[in-house]
């Protein structure tokens, strides 16, 4: 309550506890369809059409999802959602490496067809050449022609350096 001390109007401004309302982005939109690769029913968000390239393989002839990426940020569209739907028969390509003890099975990174362009070398070039569970893995995209390279990985599963561990944990293409 104000204390007055003079003829005249006053004003007391009263808390409503009501809170303003804050602005979003409007221009997020969301897509949903087949691409040649890329996570599987993940969505996962994009800022421009390079980063659908490199994900999700640009634009392809199976399927408009591509397209239509690419006209929505031609149009001055900001951030994209995709989700990338596969048949459910779509399987992942895997690389059996036998190296010294158990053989180590790599599986493509997600399904589809451009697993089956992955490429695997190993060589024992390692920092402890005396470990014998050490070893080098690249992989290469001969589709893409990108490559991925993890030195120094482990065949044993109580090594930190474990080679599924650190390919789940860096590998986009395994």
């Amino acid at each position: 309550m104000v204390q007055v001390s003079y003829p005249g109007v006053y004003i007391e401004e009263v808390s409503s506890g009501v809170r303003t309302i804050t602005s979003v982005a409007t221009s997020i939109t969301a897509f949903i369809g087949r691409a040649p690769r890329g996570p599987v029913e993940t969505p996962t968000t994009i800022a421009h059409f390079g980063d659908f390239e490199t994900l999700f393989g640009g634009l392809w002839s199976e399927s408009l999802l591509g397209h239509a990426v690419s006209d929505f940020y031609q149009n001055g569209g900001g951030q994209a959602v995709i989700v990338r739907l596969v048949r459910n028969d779509a399987a992942v390509a895997r690389i059996v490496l036998t190296t010294t003890g158990n053989p180590l099975n790599l599986d493509a990174a997600n399904q589809g067809d451009w697993g089956n362009q992955l490429q695997a070398t190993v060589d024992y070039d390692t920092a402890d050449t005396a470990n014998t569970n050490l070893f080098n893995l690249s992989l290469t995209d001969l589709g893409r022609n990108t490559s991925e390279t993890f030195r120094n990985v482990s065949i044993s599963d109580s090594d930190a350096r474990y080679a599924p561990l650190v390919l789940a944990q860096s590998s986009r293409l395994a």
